[in-house]
């Protein structure tokens, strides 16, 4: 098929045979009922990616900024909770908080956001499956895996099984 849209205006290669129209025409029309460009409609909702892109380009990308708990190098904006206009939104399967305003969004490294972000939970979960309290002192959080916490009071108690063997070992 040979010859452009006849669409006036438009100069792309001519697809359709029965209408005359290219595929950008073509589809338009299937999906909206014109060929005309309408604009998408504005909810007025920010979305959880579009809040998080407006504080970049507001602040720059969080790894131009120190950690405000530890002073490190940070890696994420995080949302300190304190919007009283807080939206939720469903995330790789898990509820998050955020809001649409930059200013409530602080640099963290990722420790520390992690650590912030499921200090709820050691409350709504009282302890570990091993049955000590899950809390702030007791849990540890390894640095290759920042959404896991182990148990303090176990991790102790296994390195001290793992020295009292070296010693029973060694001649």
């Amino acid at each position: 098929m040979s010859g452009t849209c006849s669409i006036d205006g438009c100069a792309r290669p001519r697809k359709y045979a029965l209408t005359g129209w290219c595929q950008t025409h073509y589809h338009r029309n299937y999906r909206t009922g014109t060929v005309e460009l309408r604009p998408r409609p504005i909810s007025g909702k920010v979305g959880y990616r579009a809040a998080h892109a407006r504080v970049a380009a507001l602040f720059g990308r969080a790894s131009l900024h120190r950690c405000i708990e530890c002073g490190g190098g940070a890696d994420d904006w995080a949302y300190d909770g304190t919007d009283p206009s807080q939206m939720e939104s469903v995330q790789s399967g898990s509820i998050v908080k955020y809001s649409a305003w930059p200013e409530f969004y602080m640099p963290m490294c990722r420790q520390c956001h992690m650590a912030r972000d499921h200090a709820g939970a050691w409350r709504k979960k009282g302890t570990f499956g091993c049955g000590h309290p899950r809390s702030a002192d007791n849990s540890y959080i390894p640095p290759s895996k920042p959404n896991c916490h182990e148990c303090r009071t176990c991790r102790a108690a296994r390195a001290r099984a793992r020295q009292n063997n070296r010693k029973d070992i060694t001649p």
